[in-house]
């Protein structure tokens, strides 16, 4: 079952103490008190294993940063790429070394393993990568798939969409200056708020290049989510972080839809 679903920044800024980003901090331990019944999470991350033409999902024993480990959830992996298949929605299954046991692990990405500094009760996630290659609505079909295969589970699991916002708001960033960056933040704001996340379907997709963002792609698969869990927006915040934006919204108890 879905117990909780959250929309969150990756940057490490929010590991800090800098109280420009109390705000965000707050909203995100709000999502992890809310997932607190949760040990088992699906993480839609732009910075995992990418796969050309499919949504890439961990299926290793376990996937681990420098500094920490979880448990992979190998039988929810598995679901949600079965659903996605009859879905018609592209995806794969990876791992890395042996198939079990010491040797079966992928690396931990930081637009997972930042989000899930504020999730303690987690013990095993499943992390899914859309590409870039992958056609939109493609990528909200398998977020339907995903939260079909989740609410199949006899066990409560959080949902983290990891995304940080437009990449371009400073000229001494590695992305440049445009001022389309504030464009493209204030249009996903507005989405998000409003919960009509398939309306970024629509978007000028030279808005999306100019902007240079990591998150329409995750917020299409958070799309096909709230096809199938109705949740709405409760609080949220947004700042700029140096050259990028970064958007917190923590959402209401889901219900089957």
């Amino acid at each position: 079952m879905i117990e909780s679903i959250c929309l969150s920044p990756h940057g490490d800024e929010l590991l800090g103490d800098d109280a420009k980003f109390s705000l965000l901090r707050s909203i995100l331990r709000g999502c992890g008190s809310d997932a607190s019944a949760a040990t088992s999470f699906l993480v839609v991350s732009p910075h995992g294993v990418r796969v050309s033409g499919h949504v890439s999902i961990s299926r290793s024993e376990r996937i681990c940063s420098r500094e920490r480990c979880y448990a992979v959830d190998g039988e929810l992996a598995r679901s949600i790429h079965e659903q996605g298949a009859r879905a018609g929605a592209p995806s794969v299954l990876i791992g890395f070394g042996t198939d079990s046991g010491e040797q079966s692990v992928l690396p931990l990405d930081w637009g997972s393993e930042i989000p899930l500094r504020f999730f303690p009760s987690a013990r095993s996630v499943v992390v899914a990568v859309p590409p870039r290659d992958v056609p939109w609505e493609r990528l909200v079909a398998f977020g339907e798939a995903a939260a079909s295969a989740i609410w199949s589970s006899p066990e409560p699991v959080g949902i983290i969409v990891s995304a940080d916002q437009a990449h371009a708001h400073s000229p001494g960033g590695p992305y440049g200056y445009s001022p389309r960056a504030k464009e493209f933040d204030a249009a996903v704001i507005r989405i998000v708020r409003s919960g009509a996340l398939e309306s970024l379907l629509g978007m000028d997709r030279g808005l999306v290049e100019d902007a240079k963002p990591d998150s329409p792609w995750q917020l299409l698969v958070l799309a096909g989510i709230l096809r199938r869990a109705r949740s709405e927006v409760v609080e949220m915040a947004y700042q700029v972080a140096t050259y990028y934006g970064m958007l917190a919204a923590r959402y209401s108890r889901p219900a089957r839809k």
